[in-house]
């Protein structure tokens, strides 16, 4: 008897998968590698040093009476950085970090941005709209430019061109936020705190509690790309943008746009 359970009790067992959608299979899967919650993701920024401030950076920009915002009619909402409101806040363990935009136009509503990272040499990403909607993009720094130097802080910006900006017989329009970036080496005890952890969302949150923003931001916004419908990873990333001051832009798509 007790075997025959055993037996029903599998064949229940496989009959239950059986009947799932693959969406639902995939669901379930993923929330498993990504981890169950155990508390909301939050970011703690990094302590300063003693006797200085935090500076703020620009991470909105609502552009002019002459903006695109005025030209187009129909948006009324900010260009955004998703990044924390004190530039001594913007940290990094990544040589290359990636970095988060919502642009509040669709791609037939404006030409073309920019991301400038200041370094001895200068470089910039040109970036062309595609996207028929509003939403939030990532600009990831490029493999054959030179990484970060650790412990030395970057200023960088972005900006929006309402026109083209190689026009020569007109001044373009554009909007612009800007802020820094510093990369760091992980000490022996948060190394060891990385190697341990066990799924990528006890890792965002591992980033997130020794404020390095950039590298939670990354592997959240990665991960609700992956799976924007997945109801936890949903809410890990609203939790994580509104702990920096950003609740209006958690529930924003994420968009593409083309590199030039």
């Amino acid at each position: 008897m007790f075997n025959l359970s055993r037996k029903a009790i599998a064949i229940a067992t496989i009959t239950g998968l059986l009947t799932l959608s693959p969406s639902t299979l995939f669901a379930q899967n993923a929330l498993q590698d990504w981890g169950r919650s155990d508390g909301r993701l939050q970011f703690t920024p990094p302590s300063l040093p003693s006797g200085t401030t935090g500076r703020p950076i620009k991470r909105r920009d609502a552009g002019s009476s002459s903006s695109c915002e005025i030209a187009n009619g129909s948006n009324r909402e900010f260009l955004t950085a998703l990044v924390p409101k004190q530039a001594q806040e913007a940290l990094t363990i990544s040589d290359r970090p990636t970095f988060w935009f919502y642009v509040p136009f669709a791609a037939d509503e404006f030409h073309s941005m920019k991301f400038r990272l200041q370094t001895e040499d200068g470089y910039q990403i040109t970036l062309t709209p595609t996207s028929p909607q509003p939403g939030v993009i990532k600009v990831t720094l490029p493999e054959n430019e030179p990484a970060l130097t650790p412990d030395k802080t970057y200023r960088w910006g972005f900006f929006l061109y309402c026109q083209n900006p190689e026009a020569s017989h007109r001044v373009p329009i554009t909007f612009f936020v800007g802020g820094t970036v510093t990369r760091i080496l992980p000490d022996a005890a948060l190394q060891a705190q990385m190697d341990a952890v066990e799924g990528d969302r006890e890792l965002v949150s591992l980033y997130a509690q020794n404020g390095l923003w950039y590298d939670a931001i990354a592997l959240m916004g990665d991960r609700y790309r992956q799976d924007p419908e997945n109801a936890q990873i949903r809410q890990d990333w609203q939790d994580l943008l509104e702990s920096v001051e950003l609740p209006d832009i958690a529930t924003k798509p994420l968009v593409t746009v083309a590199t030039d």
